[in-house]
């Protein structure tokens, strides 16, 4: 399967990201790895739609309502899954 990788500028310098998707056995959805180096100097928060269509849940970090935020460590690499509903 096909891996994305870009480049995020930052003011004390660049990350490089790495991201693959690939489906999730059974069909019923896809799972999105990703992998941050260097490592992050700062935790990471994403934010998701609240209506979304599906279950979103990860192999890392804690959750609050629809925003994951993943320590620097945990930021390092991590896995979201998306289930359909």
């Amino acid at each position: 399967l096909p891996t994305f990788r870009y480049r995020l500028s930052q003011a004390n310098g660049s990350l490089e990201i790495a991201e693959s998707v690939r489906p999730v056995s059974g069909g019923n959805g896809f799972e999105q790895s990703f992998v941050i180096s260097p490592q992050p100097s700062q935790p990471v928060t994403l934010i998701f739609s609240e209506d979304a269509k599906t279950k979103i849940t990860s192999d890392a970090g804690k959750w609050s309502k629809n925003q994951l935020t993943l320590t620097p460590e945990q930021a390092a690499k991590f896995t979201l899954t998306y289930t359909f509903q």
